[in-house]
């Protein structure tokens, strides 16, 4: 719904007057250019960047995937991969912003007709990537407080699964968004046609209800989960230093507290930069004026192109925790991409296998896996 409210067209926007003296009021011609530096220069840079990035983190989540058998690593494999497809919906969807430069009618026309199918993609793959941020949160918990039965969860046994399931809910759930909206349009002031995307007429009234209930379980239910299960990370984590006492227990600790750092970074910022899209939420419910239709229309807008700037950043920043969090994916990257470093004799060592063949090894420790 944020990427629809905040594209509905021309037709249907009435610019705010002098008068108003509404705390978040904002003149069309300030949405407009904030939208222009939006849309045609940060959140391409934003997409091309996190891509980049995510793809390099995806052949080590690869190599690693592999080699360890954690359900965590497949999760992480699962959110960067949701999170890079995310990044290119985006960055094909500012297209028609280019195309607006030169042409404002073709962009126009352009624009409206790919919003059904690519703000639909855009929001299944966003809410999916929440899903898998949220199973791995309880994952993380549940493997501080039971270390030794975790393996025996749902949540461990059947990762696959579970993303599966989690794509498919948000495939039905999220349904009624392509359903629900057509493209309309008008004959403009310059005699051209301009086209716009409206609620169909039969569907005014159930998409009202709908809204309530999607804004509460892909906004409100995520982030108090992810909250709450923070907190309890937060309190099982300086439980379980206290507990290491012996050799194995610190080797164990080590790797899994380097995994629960990383998914903690991970939730964090997804929580922190959900805080725009839940404001705006919250103060619609309070004041109707503040809606994609009401009299504060611009300043609804306004937090929400910057929620959406947040969910590309947020999208963005896998390989970024990765690779500043984890010692290991510092060292698995730089001897995937970086293979000179490693050329040194000190960096990594030989090792003879059982059968007589030979196979380069780091020197590091166990605690230095992750």
């Amino acid at each position: 719904m944020d990427n629809i409210t905040a594209n509905l067209s021309d037709a249907e926007n009435r610019s705010l007057t002098s008068d108003d003296k509404a705390l978040f009021s904002i003149s069309e011609e300030s949405y407009n250019n904030f939208a222009f530096v939006s849309n045609v220069f940060v959140t391409p840079i934003i997409c091309v960047s996190g891509m980049l990035g995510n793809c390099l983190g995806l052949g080590v989540l690869w190599r690693d995937t592999k080699q360890q058998k954690l359900s965590i690593y497949i999760y992480l494999l699962a959110l960067t991969l949701f999170d890079t497809i995310y990044l290119l919906v985006g960055l094909i969807r500012s297209i028609p912003q280019y195309i607006r430069l030169h042409n404002e009618h073709m962009a126009n026309y352009i624009e409206e007709h790919m919003k059904l199918g690519s703000i639909y993609i855009d929001m299944v793959l966003a809410h999916t990537g929440t899903g898998i941020i949220i199973i791995m949160s309880i994952e993380r918990l549940l493997a501080l407080v039971r270390p030794f039965t975790v393996k025996h969860t749902w949540l461990s046994k059947y990762p696959r699964g579970l993303i599966g399931v989690c794509f498919f809910v948000n495939v039905v759930f999220l349904l009624p968004f392509p359903i629900c909206f057509e493209v309309d349009s008008y004959i403009g002031a310059s005699n051209h046609t301009v086209y716009y995307l409206r609620f169909a007429s039969w569907s005014k009234a159930p998409m009202d209800y709908f809204q309530l209930l999607q804004t509460f379980v892909d906004f409100f239910i995520p982030c108090v989960v992810v909250l709450a299960t923070n907190i309890a990370i937060i309190v099982a984590y300086s439980r379980m230093l206290k507990k290491r006492v012996s050799t194995l227990s610190v080797v164990t600790g080590g790797q899994q507290a380097k995994l629960t750092v990383t998914v903690f970074c991970i939730t964090i910022m997804f929580f922190l930069l959900s805080l725009p899209n839940l404001f705006i939420k919250v103060l619609a419910f309070i004041d109707k004026e503040y809606s994609f239709d009401g009299r504060y229309k611009l300043a609804f807008w306004l937090f929400i192109d910057i929620s959406n700037l947040f969910t590309y950043i947020n999208a963005a920043n896998d390989f970024a925790i990765y690779i500043l969090v984890s010692t290991h994916y510092r060292m698995v990257f730089c001897d995937m991409y970086c293979t000179c470093r490693w050329s040194s004799a000190d960096e990594f060592s030989s090792a003879t296998g059982l059968d007589g063949s030979s196979e380069r090894r780091p020197t590091s420790s166990v605690n230095e896996r992750f």
